[in-house]
């Protein structure tokens, strides 16, 4: 069975296209003109999918998923090359909800307000987790046995905190981030199932995946979980996250929220996060999202 990654971004996607009758500027109940819901994506979450497909599976997702609300949104996602222009959209009101890594959002909320955060839920979990693998009897054991070695790391939108982590790591040991690049060769490949097998089959000497990932490996191949090994774990992280900017009012609002607080409720919602193997997508508090950004930020003092 093929590995889905990438859940985030795709349900995302489809929720922004299948949630919503898709038109331009609308009437509503009481005859007011309704402007229609604009979203945008950060080309950064788009590292291994194919964008012409995504939006194809927009279309197709569309019709069953209106029906559930009658909601008006723009039929075109905006995608951003980078976080100032995401960052001047935001404040020109050009798009009302953004899909971004979560770095990307930390620039951005420091100095535009959003609100209405969501994470999506995936094996009950809300956080993503890196880990360190390595074979069991194998040469690594330790971090510092990487010196010298091999390494391969998992490139996606659900890596992006990867290289912090790798520097938090370092933090307090003998050893530079530069000199881990200089002593150690780093491969990076858009495949998970490339990432581990390649230290299962001994290939490489360690790679660095999520948490979740390796953990469907396992349960699909549970031999991988008897011949390889976590060496170390990162902290609990918020790899991206979906929100509206905090000036953003509409007459549909409420429903737009609801849409999305009740996607998991719905048959044609449940069929999208059943595919994309999630189980909901859940709107957090601002406070929920702190220990990812105090991550972030003591990992940008380290050299």
């Amino acid at each position: 069975m093929k590995y889905i990654v990438h859940k985030f971004f795709i349900i995302l996607l489809l929720l922004t296209g299948a949630d919503f009758l898709l038109c331009g500027t609308c009437t509503g109940e009481d005859g007011e003109n309704i402007k229609s819901f604009r979203i945008g994506f950060s080309r950064s979450l788009f590292t291994n999918v194919n964008e012409n497909d995504a939006k194809a599976s927009i279309r197709a997702w569309a019709k069953a998923i209106a029906d559930e609300y009658n909601i008006d949104a723009d039929p075109s996602a905006r995608i951003f090359t980078n976080f100032q222009d995401i960052r001047q959209a935001l404040i020109d009101r050009q798009i009302d909800s953004i899909a971004l890594q979560f770095e990307e959002y930390l620039d951005i909320s420091g100095n535009f307000e959003t609100e209405h955060w969501f994470l999506t839920r995936t094996s009950g979990k809300l956080y993503e987790e890196y880990v360190l693998l390595a074979p069991v009897n194998g040469k690594i054991k330790y971090f510092e046995d990487l010196k010298g070695n091999n390494l391969i790391l998992h490139n996606s939108f659900r890596t992006s905190l990867a290289v912090y982590w790798l520097k938090s790591i370092l933090k307090g040991r003998d050893i530079r981030y530069n000199d881990l690049e200089t002593n150690v060769e780093i491969t990076k490949v858009g495949n998970i199932s490339k990432a581990v097998l390649s230290v299962f089959f001994g290939k490489v000497d360690a790679c660095i995946v999520t948490n979740s990932g390796f953990n469907t490996m396992v349960e699909l191949n549970p031999q991988i979980g008897r011949k390889l090994h976590v060496i170390m774990k990162s902290p609990s992280l918020i790899p991206a996250i979906f929100c509206f900017r905090k000036n953003f009012d509409s007459p549909q609002k409420e429903k737009i929220l609801t849409a999305f607080r009740e996607l998991h409720t719905t048959i044609a919602g449940q069929q999208v996060l059943t595919i994309f193997q999630a189980e909901a997508l859940v709107e957090v508090k601002e406070t929920d999202l702190l220990t990812t950004k105090n991550f972030i930020l003591e990992a940008r003092k380290l050299p």
